[in-house]
């Protein structure tokens, strides 16, 4: 398995002040960047190009733009005389235009990349994505520079939300086990992707439901193993229709968007088939995507949608499961689901948000449910308001019992 070190060799993060900030010019420079000196070193002037991003709280909107930069010693003429040295850093072509004071500016060299070029991230202080690159890169937000370097970089094998958080910084760390080339060679030689369900079924046949680890390593194992799988099927047919070209560059770009959309869209379906494989592992009774109050569809009610509709049935036995891999504000349409059951269980893949953000969805009389790997990445404040897989499991069995 991977680790942080294998894709980055150094960061550099601050919070902007208003002297960081450009006003009527193309030409700008960033002062006290002597942090960047740990990536770039100071032997002499550097120069490369720098990739700017933009994320906004919504993970579907994201500006970009290309540039250049000079990481050179203002005082280089006169460093020798006084010995003092003043390192600053000259770009162009920013997007740091639109962004404010107190917005936190994170800037990471790639192994990946050629070695002088660097990846500029621009966030909004109050916002999620702040939550989770502080976990990410563990570092709390700075009033000043902070930086860590390749050798100072954590050997540990990524979390399953590391992952995760990296892919929507656009960079691929997942590794592909021999297994999951296996699975796509014997079971899908004609290299199109299987539906969702029966994805789910080739997962479930390679790393077989078990009691013997706990339901969030179980969920864990197979989001993984399925990520993997996608991936080779993926590669595979991205490459045939490289070697087959394209008529134009609009074909390139349809193609393009519509493995994007596949990536994204997947998750969801996944999610929910290895929920249901879970709660059929532990012989807990549901029923899945039936209507109630409003013609709505809630994912999962447990123990079944007979006793739903039952009036007789004590409510307090009734449960509602969502499952969503990300929140947004998509967490307030279940409200109106299952009206009989007030408190609302909600399953997803999201990462560290923000207090506000988790004191609102409780407000609500939501509980969220997170794979404990995940939901680690949480303050230890939101985890007291945040079931487990295995949390959740223990509640559906004990209700089940009693209504038994």
């Amino acid at each position: 398995m991977a680790s942080f070190k294998d894709y980055i060799s150094g960061f550099a993060i601050k919070r902007l002040t208003q002297v960081d900030l450009p006003y009527g010019s193309n030409q700008h420079e960033l002062d006290g960047v002597t942090a960047i000196r740990k990536m770039l070193g100071t032997d002499a002037t550097v120069k490369g190009a720098l990739h700017w991003k933009r994320l906004y709280n919504d993970e579907d909107h994201i500006d970009y733009a290309d540039g250049s930069f000079t990481f050179y010693d203002a005082r280089a003429r006169s460093a020798e005389r006084t010995g003092r040295s003043e390192w600053r850093m000259y770009y162009d072509e920013s997007l740091l235009q639109g962004a404010k004071v107190g917005d936190i500016l994170l800037i990471v060299r790639l192994k990946r990349s050629e070695p002088n070029d660097l990846h500029a991230l621009l966030f909004d202080a109050e916002g999620d994505w702040s939550q989770k690159i502080a976990y990410l890169f563990e570092v709390p937000e700075a009033e000043r520079w902070a930086s860590t370097s390749e050798s100072e970089l954590s050997n540990e094998t990524l979390s399953f939300a590391a992952e995760m958080l990296l892919e929507l910084l656009g960079i691929e760390s997942h590794s592909i086990e021999p297994e999951a080339e296996t699975v796509v060679a014997e079971k899908m030689p004609d290299g199109r992707f299987p539906s969702t369900k029966r994805m789910a079924e080739l997962v479930h046949e390679y790393i077989r439901p078990s009691r013997e680890i706990s339901p969030d390593q179980l969920l864990v194992k197979w989001l993984r193993f399925e990520e993997e799988i996608f991936r080779v099927l993926e590669k595979n047919l991205v490459d045939i229709r490289l070697k087959e070209g394209f008529a134009d560059v609009e074909a390139f770009i349809s193609f393009s968007l519509s493995v994007h959309n596949r990536r994204k869209s997947r998750m969801g379906y996944s999610l929910e088939n290895h929920i249901a494989k879970l709660l059929d592992t532990y012989e807990i009774r549901y029923s899945i995507k039936e209507i109630t109050e409003g013609n709505n569809e809630p994912d999962f009610i447990l123990p079944g949608i007979m006793e739903y509709r039952d009036l007789n049935f004590d409510s307090r036995f009734l449960t509602m499961l969502a499952a969503k891999s990300t929140l947004k504000d998509r967490w307030r349409q279940i409200l109106v689901e299952a009206e009989r059951i007030p408190v609302k269980h909600l399953c997803t893949l999201e990462p560290r948000i923000s207090r506000k953000q988790t004191d609102q969805i409780t407000a609500q009389r939501v509980v969220l449910v997170i794979p404990e790997e995940i939901r680690q990445t949480f303050y230890p404040d939101q985890r007291a308001m945040i079931l487990s897989l295995q949390d959740f499991v223990s509640l559906a069995i004990e209700r089940q019992s009693l209504a038994n």
